[in-house]
C-alpha cells in the first residue's frame, strides 16, 4: 500500500497512515528478546547440526559460522548425494566419529541442510566444532 501523509488522532497525536487505514489506530506489538542461536541443537537421542554446504570447493574444510549455521565448503559435486556423503564425512573426522554417525535429515537437495549427529551431546558437538572461533577455515 501507499503511505499518505502523517495525520492527527482525535488526542492530537499524529500518525502516519495508509491508503487502506480506515483511521483505526494500530497498537505497535511488544518487541521479545531474541536469544542466541547456535548451530548445534540438543534433541532427545542424539543432535543437529545445522549447516550451509558450498558443494565443488577445491578442498574440504569448516570455514565458520554464518548466521545460525555452521558453513562447509566441500570439494564433491552436488549430485548423486556426493556432497551429503562429503560433509557427513567431513564432520565425523572433525567430531572423531564414524561417517555413519551423521547423517543429512532435511535439506537432501539444499545448500541448508540439517545433520543428525549420533553419539554427542550438543556440548560436546559444539566443543568440537569451535563453532564460534573467527579463524581460517578448519579441514580435519
Amino acid at each position: 500500500m501507499f503511505e499518505d501523509a502523517p495525520r492527527a488522532d482525535p488526542d492530537g497525536r499524529s500518525r502516519k497512515t495508509t491508503s487502506g487505514d480506515k483511521g483505526v489506530a494500530r497498537s505497535a506489538k511488544p518487541v521479545t528478546p531474541v536469544t542466541p542461536v547456535t548451530p548445534v541443537t540438543p534433541v532427545t537421542s542424539a543432535t543437529l547440526l545445522h549447516v550451509k554446504v558450498v558443494p565443488g570447493s577445491r578442498k574440504d574444510a569448516i570455514v565458520g559460522a554464518l548466521g545460525v549455521r555452521l558453513k562447509v565448503k566441500v570439494a564433491a559435486a552436488p549430485e548423486e548425494g556426493k556432497a551429503n556423503a562429503a560433509v557427513c564425512g567431513l564432520i565425523a573426522a572433525r567430531l572423531g566419529l564414524k561417517p555413519r554417525d551423521v547423517t543429512v535429515v532435511v535439506g537432501h537437495a539444499s545448500a541448508e541442510k540439517t545433520l543428525r549427529i549420533e553419539g554427542l551431546t550438543a556440548a560436546e558437538a559444539e566443543g568440537r566444532l569451535a563453532c564460534h572461533a573467527p579463524g581460517k577455515p578448519s579441514t580435519p
